[in-house]
């Protein structure tokens, strides 16, 4: 990570004490894969809603090609 002080371009390392650093950078790749695995599980799961809905489109659409039965009201 680059820094600017007083108008001096400094790296972070050179603000923080070592430990810090790799602390820093262990805390960011963990960030980091926790981002990639919420990413593609995002990915997923918008794939299978697309899935989903064209399995309820085909679904309607065999419902509505199905004979109706007929139905008939009789008053006395």
């Amino acid at each position: 990570m680059v820094m600017r002080v007083y108008g001096e371009v400094v790296t972070i390392d050179v603000l923080l004490p070592h430990n810090q650093v790799e602390q820093l950078k262990g805390e960011s790749a963990t960030l980091f894969k926790q981002l990639s695995e919420a990413n593609l599980q995002f990915t997923t799961a918008v794939t299978d809603n697309r899935i989903l809905k064209s399995d309820v489109e085909a679904l309607r659409v065999k419902v509505n090609s199905l004979p109706r039965p007929k139905i008939s009201c009789h008053n006395n």
